[in-house]
């Protein structure tokens, strides 16, 4: 019992070094066409970011609301949704880190879509000076990116791809994401509702610490009862 106890303890403290933060997505399939899209609403954040930014190399993450979304091939596009809950809001939609001759390196190609599965705006290459950091001069260009004004609010749909590809109504055809791809896209929402509710690491650990006595006071009491 008191090796089981400390191996929880050692479980809890791991959890305050690894804890999952608003702002931070990984990919999960399936979201391979609109009607499966990997929904991201609830993940945003103002925390402060170097790679997000405008079209003009402004950093945006502490004006913007924001999420960064961890992404890899499978042989299929991706797509995430999100909401626009207010006509007028700013969208901005940032490949980093997507072509730089490294293990994973992809010319990505990025489509927005509205719910009914019309094509807003398509991109394949970019400045790098665009969303700030995250693509670098050279091989970075390749990243792609998209700053659009959505007119009404509702539930939107953007889409990653491989070059070369072209989104067409509900769909993206062409090349799909292959396997051992990787890639981060920055999604920026104006009016996104921010999502503060994350335990800090000082919480976290107390919960930690509050399991370990609790494990301590049932092993004190099961001794008490068998002396």
């Amino acid at each position: 019992m008191r090796a089981m106890a400390f191996t929880i303890a050692v479980v809890a403290m791991l959890a305050v070094g690894e804890r999952a933060s608003a702002g931070f997505v990984l990919e999960s399939e399936p979201n391979n066409t609109l009607a499966t899209a990997q929904n991201i609403n609830g993940n945003f954040t103002l925390d402060f970011s170097s790679n997000i930014g405008d079209v003009a190399g402004n950093n945006t993450s502490t004006t913007i609301p924001h999420v960064t979304i961890s992404g890899t091939g499978d042989g299929t596009y991706d797509y995430y949704s999100f909401f626009v809950a207010v006509a007028g809001s700013i969208g901005i939609f940032d490949i980093d880190f997507g072509y730089d001759n490294g293990p994973g390196s992809v010319d990505t190609e990025l489509a927005l879509f509205n719910s009914a599965g019309g094509v807003l705006a398509q991109n394949d290459d970019f400045s790098v000076t665009a969303g700030a950091g995250g693509s670098t001069p050279g091989p970075g260009i390749l990243d792609a990116f998209i700053q659009y004004t959505f007119t009404s609010a509702g539930t939107y749909v953007i889409g990653v791809s491989r070059y070369p590809s072209f989104a067409t109504t509900g769909t993206i055809t062409g090349d799909a994401l292959q396997n051992g791809d990787t890639y981060t896209l920055q999604v920026s929402i104006q009016n996104a509702s921010v999502n503060n509710a994350v335990p800090e690491p000082a919480s976290l650990a107390l919960m930690g610490l509050g399991g370990f006595g609790l494990i301590g006071g049932a092993i004190r009491r099961r001794r008490k009862h068998a002396a």
